[in-house]
């Protein structure tokens, strides 16, 4: 092979390898911008969802203080809520509560509640101390409080009085980790 057809190969084996090698970093650049677009749609849809919780949260803004106030999105403190029930006592002429169990219902895939069911059994001279007794446990109570069932009764004899069982739902949000 004469020196001109060796040049000719080294040329054309230079020329082709620099082919390839351009297409190939053309190639790579097209992945990097493929995925720089795709993480670009990924950050504006974040932003974008991000945007409108913020929204929603500035929105509701008071109803969220409500909750936080009642301890909706703290731990149930039962000692707490004993404390609470000991000073609603002398409304009534007899008063004694059940804390049922705790149990989760879940309402979605990441949303789930924490209810507890306390049950009141009460006894007073008149049926207005009752109903103050429920008002001030619906309003004061730390928690959130879903009446489920109230019963009085009249007991008739000596002295007469007002039997009451009233049931109400302890609820809150159940943290996720």
């Amino acid at each position: 092979m004469s020196r001109e057809g060796l040049l000719f190969a080294v040329l054309g084996c230079a020329a082709c390898s620099g082919l390839w090698a351009a297409i190939d970093f053309r190639q790579t650049q097209e992945r990097g911008f493929n995925r720089a677009v795709g993480e670009r749609s990924c950050f504006q849809q974040e932003n974008q969802s991000l945007r409108e919780n913020l929204t929603f949260l500035e929105s509701h803004q008071k109803d969220i203080d409500f909750l936080n106030e009642k301890g909706w999105f703290f731990p149930k403190n039962r000692l707490i809520a004993r404390e609470f029930l000991e000073d609603l006592r002398p409304l009534l002429k007899e008063v004694s509560y059940q804390f049922d169990p705790e149990a989760v219902k879940e309402l979605k895939e990441n949303v789930s509640l924490k209810v507890t069911q306390i049950s009141f059994e009460t006894m007073s001279i008149l049926d207005v101390e009752v109903y103050a007794f429920i008002e001030n446990l619906l309003n004061q109570f730390p928690g959130v409080l879903i009446l489920r069932d109230l019963i009085l009764r009249r007991q008739e004899g000596e002295p007469h009085s007002i039997q009451g069982t009233v049931v109400v739902d302890w609820v809150a949000m159940e943290g996720k980790s």
